[in-house]
């Protein structure tokens, strides 16, 4: 097992990380289709208990404590996913001229009307799905 090329920690912690992320994943998935909670509740849980159970548990092993000590392996990046040009992913936005901040201003604001567009159109046809599937389950009297 390659987790535990790094020592007996790094496998164990691996493996225990994979498994808390597929149960709290489900138990996000199991308590949306439940009782327990408000509608609204269900309904946040099912559709962002995944996207915090990942961003949680990428954030686990920097904690502190012995998980902090713990030297988990990663996968190795390929020149591909480097930048063409050498320079890190992150912009240094505090070096950069005002000019180029209000030139870049219009074109943040066609992509945050594009996506609001974009989301605005998706929701307009999930609802009547949405609406057919909840009358469908609406019980008999």
């Amino acid at each position: 097992m390659a987790q535990f090329a790094a020592g007996q920690g790094s496998g164990y912690l691996s493996i225990a990380i994979s498994l808390l992320v597929l149960i709290v994943g489900m138990g996000f998935q199991v308590v949306g289709r439940s009782r327990l909670f408000r509608h609204t509740i269900r309904v946040v849980l099912t559709d962002y208990g995944t996207i915090l159970t990942i961003v949680f548990f990428t954030a686990f092993p920097h904690f502190g404590g012995e998980l902090r000590i713990t030297d988990l392996l990663t996968l190795p990046t390929t020149q591909s996913f480097h930048t063409t040009t050498g320079r890190g992913w992150l912009v240094d936005f505090w070096t950069l001229g005002v000019g180029n901040i209000f030139l870049a201003i219009p074109f943040a604001l066609l992509l945050t009307t594009l996506f609001y567009m974009d989301h605005n159109i998706s929701v307009r046809y999930a609802i009547p799905a949405m609406l057919i599937v909840l009358v469908l389950n609406l019980p008999r009297q």
